[in-house]
């Protein structure tokens, strides 16, 4: 099985299709007549659609997908001598919870109704052409809460204009006359860039491209594609990232592939595919990844299907036959912008339509036949695909068996197709027509060559997925997750439940968040399938935990998307996070005296073998808990703290926290208090008296160094580290304490370094690197905070040109360089497949290997290595990349 093979290498653990059954759902037209039922529209979980019967004539008819909920809605047209009974019900569109559509109806003959599914709600929303003239409303557009369509009042001959409605009578009316005195004819209406542009005619410039806001001031002619009266006839639009693809004549180079760049303002066609005035007919459109796909014709009679590569500039033909005319139809989107399967003649299968996958989930553009697949259902004419968010329905012809149905599912490693029992029996076809999906049941036309052309069903796999809070609540497009008051600094949590309703695994697509420092990207805890990519149908649902530490007073808004895929299509739904953040305000007191962080709290003249105690006291006036997670010492030999303090004050409440110092010996010492809270860390410095003193000595690149002396870093690659090891002794008589390291600037000098304690005559070590980001010669002041007093060291460094060279595979940096030992390699984003490989000046290969499976960084051990120059090179497919470093 070749289809979607890269989705079983991410989603193995699916489940196959199970064999289910085909049944005869309502025979609407009793004793072998032909009721036709067609015209599916989902509305809620019914769905509507019309047939015909001896009575009733083809009318509106509703199923809850059983036969006691099949029924006919209402008898629009109940005049046998009007249209032979028949209102022939079409053009459904919901709008408002509600389904507008046209039907005739004796007196008003077709015009614009309306249906809450029942016989009263169904109603006549206004006769715009007068008594039995017929409006026909058609090409119906949903925009800006109002419902478009094209419709003729009778006023002009053939006048079909733009009208509006919101649902009444009196709110619907004509936009505009385009045309008149004739057909202005709006056509083929989509929505882009906040318009609805269509194809219209003025009786001047004949059919071209217009554009309106949905007012008569607003709406206009957008661009004379082909001047003059000359028809352009602008259709089959797609927004691809913000251009607008269509096809369109120019009455010089037949009918092409046609692009409006809103951001360059320019449009015209992409290419004359079938050159001369002969047209290639683009048709099909839709986008995966930076293609755009369409069918045309590129030779006089043979369609293909061809793509737009916007990257690279090019365009490539027919690539799904390369020795004849592919017949693409019925393209299906299985996810959106990424994996699309479609029928086409690729072929492989002499005068047959197959399968044909169009993928771009890995990253890289695949485009196959597939008949392993499908078995030899792939080369039998599949029509009327219906994706149903894990597997694929189906009809398929052949001539043992004719029209009968079938499915696949696309998820699940081994999948094989299930063909259903046939409708008719033996060579007589099913004569299976306009599949559609209702809940977990496909209800289609079919006949079994005895009760003729009737209602039937399928039970099938779905997935529906609703977004839902932890007290079972939907969260629809546009609501909100609400924390609350939050304590400030403190970790708080909400759960968003994804639900799956339907009887198979749902795909998930990823999950997005646009959010400050506060929130913490949520996780999704179902981890049954490594990544949880698929969603399957509950009990095991999946979710989406937010993770809040606020650093920062007041209310705040963060906005998610959650995307998956389910038998309803490709669904994203964005949502809003919210929350008050609450905070304390805390004072520090010793002995009444204020106490800032970093400031001192001195035990002077402290008798030896005897102990000194002071509070420490902690105030909170703010709104939110002042709440102490943890308090420590550094080193804790002369000073003192209760074992295990924690606390949480309330507003107008206090905290004392008491400090023993204890002197052993006639010395001098000191300690750092650290008292952790959801404010932060407060930092105490801790003194003792003692006569004996503290010395510091500091060795760095084999120098004795003073304080105020300078130390250079000289020849760094931008964007690498170089690192020296600094080495501090105390030859005094009494404990160093370096309570800390800090850089006047820090921008490219940095150690990870924080405190050191040294006993009379120990040595400790901390690195000292320079991080430069671009070519300079930067400065900056390290010193070193002790007891012995303050050491400076005046820091240089001169960087230049990085040797890394990116060759497809981007780096991000190569560090340390110069090295004397290891040396990491770390990647903008990981690499599956690859190589690594160190050479010396000559190209001779000194060590390689196999770059570790999905990791973004590898360490390459240069210690055996003599000192000098050498190259690095990390290779994955055709990508590689290489730098130069240099072994100390």
């Amino acid at each position: 099985m070749r289809l979607f093979t890269f989705l079983t290498l991410l989603f193995c653990a699916a489940t196959g299709l199970q064999a289910q059954e085909v049944t005869l759902l309502q025979d609407i037209f009793p004793g072998g007549t032909n009721s036709s039922p067609n015209n599916f529209f989902q509305y809620g979980d019914k769905t509507l659609f019309r047939a015909g019967t001896e009575n009733e004539g083809t009318e509106l008819w509703i199923t809850d997908g059983t036969a006691a909920g099949t029924m006919l809605v209402k008898d629009i047209n109940d005049d046998p001598s009007f249209r032979r009974g028949n209102s022939n019900p079409n053009n459904f569109t919901e709008y408002q919870g509600k389904v507008y559509f046209t039907a005739g109806a004796p007196g008003t003959g077709s015009e614009l109704w309306v249906t809450d599914g029942t016989s009263d709600g169904t109603q006549l929303v206004k006769d715009i052409q007068p008594d039995e003239g017929s409006g026909n409303p058609f090409d119906f557009i949903v925009f800006n809460d109002l419902i478009y369509f094209t419709a003729n009042n009778g006023n002009d001959a053939n006048s079909s204009e733009l009208w509006v409605s919101d649902g009444t009578e009196a709110g619907t009316n004509l936009v505009v006359d385009i045309n008149p005195g004739g057909p202005g004819n709006p056509i083929n209406k989509f929505e882009y860039l906040g318009f609805i542009f269509f194809a219209g005619n003025d009786g001047v410039n004949g059919r071209e491209l217009w554009f309106t806001d949905g007012t008569a001031e607003g709406t206009e002619i957008f661009f004379d594609i082909n001047p003059g009266p000359g028809n352009s006839n602008p259709s089959d639009f797609l927004d691809f990232g913000g251009r607008l693809m269509f096809a369109a004549d120019n009455g010089t180079i037949g009918r092409e592939l046609y692009n409006f760049n809103a951001v360059a303002n320019t449009i015209g066609p992409i290419f004359d595919l079938l050159e001369g005035e002969d047209s290639s007919r683009p048709d099909n459109l839709f986008a995966v990844g930076n293609r755009v796909f369409y069918t045309g014709q590129r030779a006089a009679g043979v369609d293909g299907l061809h793509f737009v590569d916007f990257t690279a500039g090019s365009i490539f033909f027919n690539v799904a036959n390369q020795n004849g005319p592919s017949n693409v139809d019925q393209v299906t989107e299985i996810v959106p912008g990424r994996a699309y399967v479609m029928v086409a003649d690729t072929g492989a299968v002499e005068d047959q339509s197959s399968f044909l996958l169009v993928d771009n989930l890995t990253g890289g553009l695949q485009i196959e036949a597939d008949e392993d697949l499908f078995g030899d259902l792939g080369g039998l004419d599949p029509q009327d695909l219906v994706f149903t968010g894990s597997s694929l329905y189906f009809s398929y012809e052949s001539d043992a068996t004719g029209r009968e149905l079938a499915g696949v599912d696309l998820f699940a490693e081994g999948a094989t197709p299930v063909r259903f029992n046939e409708v008719a029996a033996g060579a007589s076809s099913g004569e299976i027509d306009d599949i559609h999906l209702l809940g977990t049941q496909l209800i289609f036309e079919a006949n079994d060559q005895s009760t003729g052309r009737e209602l039937y069903t399928a039970d099938i796999n779905a997935a529906y997925v609703n977004l839902e809070t932890e007290g079972g609540e939907t969260i629809a497009n546009g609501d909100t997750l609400d924390f609350g008051d939050i304590n400030f600094g403190e970790i708080d949590s909400l759960l968003a439940i994804l639900n799956n309703t339907g009887n198979a695994d749902a795909l998930f697509l990823n999950f997005t968040g646009l959010f400050d420092t506060e929130i913490i990207l949520p996780q999704l805890v179902n981890a049954d399938r490594g990544e949880a990519t698929f969603l399957p149908p509950a009990p095991d649902n999946a979710y989406l935990r937010f993770l809040v530490l606020p650093q920062q007073e007041g209310a705040f808004v963060d906005t998610a998307l959650v995307s998956f895929v389910t038998a309803s299509g490709p669904n994203s739904i964005q949502f809003f996070v919210t929350g008050n953040v609450i905070a304390p305000s805390v004072e520090a007191f010793a002995d009444d005296v204020r106490i800032l962080r970093g400031d001192t709290m001195s035990f002077a003249d402290t008798p030896v073998g005897q102990g000194s105690v002071r509070a420490l006291t902690f105030n909170n006036s703010g709104a939110g808990d002042f709440v102490i997670f943890e308090a420590e010492l550094t080193e804790g030999d002369f000073f003192s703290i209760p074992t295990d303090v924690t606390a949480r004050v309330a507003t107008d409440d206090s905290f004392t926290l008491p400090i023993t110092f204890s002197a052993t010996t006639d010395v001098e010492v000191r300690d750092s208090l650290l008292v952790s809270t959801n404010i932060g860390q407060f930092a105490v410095v801790l003194t003792g008296s003692s006569n004996a003193a503290p010395d510091i000595t500091v060795v760095a690149l084999d120098r004795n160094l003073a304080t105020g002396d300078g130390l250079e870093f000289l020849d760094v690659p931008a964007r690498t580290d170089s690192t020296v090891i600094v080495t501090v002794s105390n030859p005094g008589t009494a404990t160093l304490v370096i309570d800390s390291i800090r850089f006047a600037d820090g921008q490219f000098f940095s150690t990870t370094a924080d405190m050191l304690t040294l006993a009379v005559n120990e040595v400790a070590s901390f690195p000292l690197t320079f991080s430069p980001t671009e070519v300079a010669t930067v400065t900056d002041l390290m010193t070193l905070y002790s007891n012995a007093g303050d050491f400076e060291i005046n820091l240089s460094g001169m960087s230049i040109v990085n040797s890394v060279v990116d060759r497809g595979l981007p780096v991000k940096r190569v560090f340390p360089n110069p090295t004397t030992g290891v040396i990491r390699v770390e990647l903008e984003s990981p690499v599956l497949t690859g190589q690594f490989r160190v050479t010396n000046a000559v190209g001779q290969v000194l060590q390689q290997g196999n770059w570790p499976e999905g990791q973004l960084f590898h360490d390459l051990d240069l210690s055996n290595l003599s000192a000098g120059p050498y190259q690095v090179e990390v290779i994955s497919g055709a990508a590689k990349m290489t730098a130069r470093v240099m072994k100390r």
